[in-house]
This record gives C-alpha cells, sequence and structure tokens, in this order.
C-alpha cells in the first residue's frame, strides 16, 4: 500500500511529528483572531492535525509490530497496520473537498468566479460522498479478509489503492482552479502581493497535481504537504492582517500603508503621474470629540471609513487610515480628472451615512492629491507632501470661511 513506501523512514515520522506541534501552535494562536483567513488556517489546521495522528499511529504500531513482536502476533495485528494505512491514504482525498467547502464559507474569494459553483459544486460533492462511502465500505471489507488471510488480499488492496488515488487525483484537478483563485484572494492587498508569488502558487498546485499523476505513490505525502503549506501561508497571511488592520474602522492601517508604497517605489521605472494619494482630514472633528464625546467620533470615523469603502469598492485602489482623522487612498493608475469626481462622490456616500446615522452634526473633510514624480526619491516623500497639500487646502478653506463671515 501506498503509506507503507514511507513508514521505514524515520524522517518522516520526525517531519510530521514536527509540523503537527508546530500547527498546534497555528491553531491556539489563529483561534483567538476572529477572521475569515484564521477561521480557515484553524480548520485545515485541525484537518491536518487528525491526519498527522493517524500516520503517527500507523508508524509507531508498524514498527512495534514488525520489529519486536513474534510472528504469530504479527499476524493476527496486521489487520490494524492495515486499516491505519488505508486510512492514511484515505485521508488525503479528504482535503481538496474540505478546502473547497471552506473557500465557500468564507468572502475571500469572489464566488461568481470560481469555476465550481451552483449545480456543478453540488454534483462534485455527492460524487465525492458516492466514492467516500464506496472506498470506506471497501476497506473494511479488506481488513476482515486480512484477519481471515483470505488468497485475495494483495489484488484486493491494489484496486482500494488505485480507487484512493483516482477518486484523489479527480478532486485535486478539479478543484485546483478554485483553490489557485482563493489564494491570490487571500494574498490581495498585502506584501505578499506580487507577480512573482503569484506564478509560484500557480506553478507549485499545477506541479502538484502532475507529480502525483507520474508518481502516484507520492499522493498521500504531496497532498499531506500541500495541506501544510496552505496552512503555514494563510497563517502568515492572517497575522500580517491581524497587525495591519485598523481595529476601530477595519481598513488597513499606516503601517501598511507604508509597506504598499515602499513596494511601488521599488520599481519606480514603471511608476508616472498616474500613480496619486489622496488624503483625506476631518473638518473640525476636535469639535466633535468634544462637543458629543469621542464614541460618537469614533462612530463618525467609521462611517467615515464605509463611505470611502463604498466609494471605491469598484476602483483598484488602496484605503488606510493614517492616523487620528486621516484616511488616504492610492491609486496606482488615475487621471487627474478623476479626483475631484471621486471626492465628490465620497461626499455624497457620506452624506448618506450622516443621514443614515442621524448625526447632529455635518460631516465634512478636506483632501490634497499628490501625483508621482521622478523627483521624489521615497516613499515618505511621496506621502509627506500629499499630506502637506491636504493641510494647505484645510487652511484655505478656513480662511474662506472667515472672509466670508467678515463680509456678512
Amino acid at each position: 500500500m501506498l503509506s507503507i513506501n514511507f513508514i521505514d523512514n524515520p524522517t518522516m515520522f520526525y517531519f510530521v511529528v514536527a509540523t503537527a506541534l508546530m500547527v498546534i501552535v497555528i491553531y491556539l494562536g489563529d483561534r483567538e483572531l476572529d477572521t475569515e483567513t484564521s477561521l480557515v488556517s484553524c480548520s485545515v489546521s485541525l484537518l491536518i492535525l487528525i491526519h498527522s495522528l493517524i500516520f503517527i499511529l500507523l508508524y509507531l504500531f508498524y514498527n512495534a509490530v514488525y520489529r519486536y513482536l513474534p510472528l504469530d502476533y504479527k499476524i493476527s495485528t496486521s489487520f490494524i497496520v492495515v486499516l491505519l494505512a488505508f486510512l492514511d491514504n484515505y485521508f488525503a482525498i479528504f482535503y481538496p473537498f474540505f478546502l473547497l467547502s471552506l473557500i465557500r464559507r468564507t468572502r475571500i474569494a469572489n464566488r461568481s468566479r470560481l469555476l465550481l459553483h451552483g449545480m456543478a459544486y453540488r454534483l462534485y460533492f455527492l460524487a465525492f460522498y458516492f466514492c467516500a462511502i464506496i472506498i470506506g465500505v471497501s476497506i473494511v471489507v479488506t481488513s476482515v479478509m486480512v484477519i481471515f488471510n483470505s488468497p485475495h488480499i494483495r489484488e484486493t488492496i491494489q484496486y482500494i489503492d488505485n480507487a484512493i488515488i483516482l477518486v484523489g487525483l479527480t478532486g485535486l484537478i478539479l478543484a485546483t482552479p478554485d483553490l489557485n483563485l482563493f489564494m491570490h484572494a487571500v494574498i490581495e492587498k498585502t506584501f505578499f502581493q506580487n507577480s512573482f508569488i503569484s506564478k509560484l502558487i500557480t506553478f507549485f498546485m499545477i506541479g502538484s497535481v502532475l507529480v502525483i499523476i507520474f508518481k502516484r505513490e507520492f499522493h498521500a505525502s504531496i497532498i499531506y504537504l500541500i495541506a501544510v503549506i496552505f496552512v503555514f501561508y494563510v497563517h502568515v497571511i492572517s497575522q500580517n492582517k491581524f497587525i495591519s488592520i485598523d481595529f476601530l474602522t477595519g481598513l488597513n492601517n499606516r503601517n501598511e500603508l507604508m509597506v504598499y508604497v515602499n513596494r511601488l517605489f521599488e520599481r519606480k521605472y514603471a511608476l508616472n503621474s498616474s500613480f496619486k494619494i489622496i488624503f483625506f482630514d476631518v473638518d473640525n472633528f476636535k469639535k466633535i470629540n468634544d462637543t458629543y464625546g469621542h464614541i460618537i467620533g469614533d462612530k463618525a470615523l467609521i462611517s467615515i471609513a464605509v463611505a470611502l469603502k463604498r466609494c471605491m469598492r469598484h476602483r483598484r485602489c488602496f484605503i488606510c487610515r493614517y492616523a487620528g482623522d486621516e484616511f488616504v487612498t492610492v491609486f496606482e493608475s488615475i487621471g487627474n480628472s478623476d479626483v475631484s469626481k471621486i471626492f465628490d462622490e465620497f461626499s455624497g456616500y457620506l452624506q448618506e451615512e450622516c443621514r443614515f446615522m442621524n448625526y447632529p452634526f455635518k460631516l465634512s473633510v478636506s483632501y490634497g492629491c499628490n501625483s508621482y514624480n521622478p523627483s521624489m526619491l521615497t516613499a515618505q516623500e511621496f506621502i509627506d507632501e500629499a499630506d502637506n497639500l491636504m493641510y494647505q487646502q484645510k487652511k484655505k478653506r478656513k480662511q474662506e470661511e472667515q472672509s466670508l463671515v467678515f463680509e456678512s
């Protein structure tokens, strides 16, 4: 059987034990985060732990039986080894189906872009359940045949091994496009989003399928390795998002803005004047806090974040809360005429939020937009200049308001 190919190798055993210990640490850390990515990593971690436990029991039992027990005991207990080995292989076919069900439960990937949705998704799982039941019954029957020392046991084991590989490989091939899409959605707008890593993910997913096709004895180990890499990758992304998200508004924070802009500045040759950053600052926010309290002030900041998300939901941009009542959007490519249009649209959404929340005050913002030019050497210089432009506009507006009051 396939599992027996690795059961004499202590290196595999040590790897599985070390992996199980690290996955436990991941699970204990991620279960406190309460995010969609942490939900995925925790769920897959539990699956890996169960699979690891099956392999560890198989390794220990196999080595205990075949190295230290007399022949009579070896024959009488061999059905346990067969059962554990089958379970180890059988578990490997479960990963693609489990991961697809997780994808459906989260909103990380756009469901409309998934290959398996609607009727195709239901047929996929009906086929899996049917095959799982058939293989499960076959494993039980095989274990009984081992107990009674049936002469056809070797052929039966080979048939079941082939069936497990066929079901697992088919499930993995059909799931690969959606898993690939999910992984790209997970890394979107993070430090890990670049063309090299995106191509690496695609290459790894396709390469794993090809290895299984040509070297079928690696089926269980490769599926296990894919799941482990998947958990570690999602865990890192989850931790990255946790430390880079503003706790109040749910937007990216200042640290993530610096990471994002610095990464763009690493390829300055591709930047031009269409690369813009816009600073938004709430007018008279201190007065709102002093008059109505910080709880209302926090609600006002959340309303601004909601309005920004609504305004930018169909635009490719980076949004963050910079500090206090300052918000930032970064556009890798946008025309000058679109900036004022975006601000007017954002102001409209903001007024809708104010009416919905029934605030006893009017929320308004000032903005400053800065376009990239080759003389800017650092990302910080690019950001600081936009910040200064915003404060200049704010100062100009106050002077205009004071002038209107004086004239009246």
